[in-house]
């Protein structure tokens, strides 16, 4: 009968008791190389790593009696429990087993670097799985691999716990409207930022700083905690200073109890002159038929805001009006629609158009400008 060998490549959380009665391991699988012999020959393997991973592996080690002699650990009686689970709970593997064995642990500080279990079979070398990637290579001495006797065609690659995957930052948000770099601020600027950590690897826990200050560091103001088992989680800093004109920095970091960390360092602009900065007007082309046209631009203050639609014979065929204060004239980012009807209530002819935008305080204006494309 061909034997059939199954390679887990694992990342997974060691926790040992504080005495030396015994030790729980819990594995968590993050790849699978399924390794299976061709031509008969159980010498060659091929592998297939495009395994399904919504698979996952839990395991229990429970030691009667232990001693330690040097980094050399002999465990008597030890039973051994891998169950292979799925997502929905159903059991497609159970394997027991149970032998004395000897672990020879490779210690670096105080942490366990790597265990390797294998079945007893001088003919092969365990298989161990290298940190810097998914890589295997073979270990051929003793010194640094587990020996056990057990009646099953499996090996393990046994690792201490490591989360590579940082946390993320979904978005940043200045009194409710997206905000990005360059942008502008309010008197008194309303930041809240959605946080994510999707690693299934940690405890979930995020430490997180969100922080504004001007240029010569005479203002800041800041906020920051710890969150658990985040998902899609808000926190937010409001300004109550009264803001004076100049130029600030906006840090958001994010950090998980691996050390990961996510970041964003963002200059922002706090003016008294009207000023309207990155007009956008899209999609460009457009197909009336199938789409509004859509105007995306950022302003240094409330101000009234008009967009002019100009046709190439430069005669004007729509304008839009907004108050000071009302979405579309706002600090900050402003984002309105328009349908491609004209002022005659008729859809825009396919062509070119030139879009004008005017802001204005009532003192002083300022103009933008878009050259926009039109199909049908």
């Amino acid at each position: 009968m061909k034997k059939i060998a199954l390679l887990l490549l694992l990342i997974i959380g060691l926790a040992f008791s504080s005495e030396t009665t015994g030790f729980q391991v819990t594995f968590v699988v993050d790849s699978l190389v399924i390794c299976v012999p061709v031509s008969g020959n159980e010498n060659e393997f091929v592998e297939i790593t495009d395994f399904p991973r919504e698979l996952s592996l839990n395991a229990t080690i429970r030691v009667e009696m232990s001693h330690e002699d040097q980094g050399l650990q002999s465990i008597q009686n030890t039973i051994y429990e891998l169950t292979l689970v799925r997502n929905d709970g159903v059991v497609s593997q159970h394997v027991t087993f149970q032998s004395p064995v000897q672990i020879r642990l490779p210690f670096y500080g105080d942490s366990i670097d790597q265990v390797v279990l294998k079945y007893l079979d001088e003919t092969e070398s365990p298989a161990v799985w290298k940190k810097d990637g998914l890589s295997v290579v073979s270990i051929n001495t003793d010194e640094d691999y587990l020996i056990a006797s057990v009646m099953h065609f499996t090996k393990f690659s046994i690792f201490q716990y490591q989360d590579y995957q940082a946390p993320l930052i979904e978005w940043v948000k200045l009194n409710q409207q997206m905000c990005s770099n360059g942008g502008f601020l309010t008197e008194q600027p309303h930041f809240s930022v959605a946080i994510n950590d999707q690693s299934q690897n940690d405890s979930g826990i995020v430490a997180y700083r969100v922080s504004l200050k001007n240029d010569d560091q005479s203002f800041e103001e800041n906020v920051s905690g710890n969150l658990a088992n985040i998902s899609n989680t808000e926190v937010g800093l409001t300004i109550n200073s009264v803001l004076q004109a100049g130029n600030y920095n906006l840090q958001v970091a994010v950090e998980d109890d691996a050390g990961n960390v996510t970041s964003i360092n963002w200059q922002l602009v706090k003016t008294q002159a009207v000023h309207v900065s990155s007009l956008l007007v899209g999609p460009n082309p457009v197909n009336i038929n199938k789409s509004n046209i859509h105007f995306t631009y950022d302003l240094s203050q409330n101000v009234d805001v008009s967009i002019k639609v100009f046709n190439v014979a430069g005669k004007k065929v729509k304008e839009l009006n907004l108050s000071s204060g009302v979405v579309g004239a706002s600090t900050g980012a402003n984002h309105i629609s328009w349908d491609g009807v004209d002022d005659q209530g008729n859809k825009l002819s396919t062509g070119i158009y030139f879009v004008y935008l005017v802001a204005d305080n009532g003192q002083e204006k300022d103009v933008s400008k878009f050259i926009l494309m039109v199909v049908k």
